[in-house]
């Protein structure tokens, strides 16, 4: 595993004009990691997720920044002490960029809020990061931007992927409020129930009534 874990970052740092190379090395770090927490502990050490995430920023490839972000989303799902080591305004700050930035697809949106929900769930910290970084400003613009339109068809690629990302959002913010209850991120979501309403009283489909659910639930929990 180390060996392998080795030979990849090295594949990483010199394929460099390759994107293609570079998402494969990718997927087999994300493999090896998401079988073995160990494997993600041991790439930290040795520079791995800090290279990876500066990747993620720096190359001019979506799909490199896809597999990227999935990476280290899973490396710090595995691993509590990674999540700890990429718990860091400034990758809460990158996260928040790709999300606002119109460049930026619908799939490395996912992917970014699938990173921003691994760093917050079960971490104070996280919490308190992706408020004071305005991340939690471009989550819930989002949520209210992401669907435009109360008839949904989820049969329509396009449709669907938006509804993906949509939802994502919806658990993120489920996090931010809860486990732990954070009193303050509360407040800020409660800025979304007239929107929320607004869902539930003209979308009856279950795909949408179920998490608006749980984000008020739990935005109210406690308080």
């Amino acid at each position: 595993m180390k060996t392998d874990l080795n030979l990849l970052l090295e594949c990483l740092k010199y394929q460099m004009d390759n994107p293609f190379s570079q998402k494969d090395a990718l997927v087999t770090i994300h493999s090896i990691c998401q079988q073995n927490s160990n494997a993600g502990v041991y790439f930290r050490d040795i520079g791995g997720l800090i290279f990876v995430k500066n990747l993620a920023k720096s190359s001019e490839h979506s799909m490199v920044k896809e597999a990227a972000l999935y990476t280290l989303g899973t490396v710090a799902e595995q691993n509590v002490y990674c999540q700890q080591t990429l718990c860091t305004s400034e990758l809460f700050e990158d996260l928040t960029w790709f999300l606002s930035n119109n460049d930026s697809n619908t799939n490395l949106k996912r992917m970014s809020v699938y990173v921003i929900l691994v760093l917050v769930s079960n971490n104070r910290a996280g919490q308190t990061l992706v408020r004071e970084t305005g991340c939690i400003t471009v989550l819930s613009q989002l949520f209210r931007s992401v669907l435009s339109k109360y008839e949904l068809n989820l049969s329509d690629k396009n449709v669907f992927q938006s509804y993906q990302l949509w939802s994502s959002v919806c658990s993120t913010l489920c996090v931010c409020v809860n486990n732990p209850q954070n009193d303050e991120n509360q407040m800020l979501c409660c800025s979304l129930f007239p929107h929320a309403n607004d869902w539930l009283i003209n979308c009856m489909k279950p795909e949408i009534i179920r998490p608006i659910c749980s984000f008020i639930g739990l935005t109210l929990a406690n308080n």
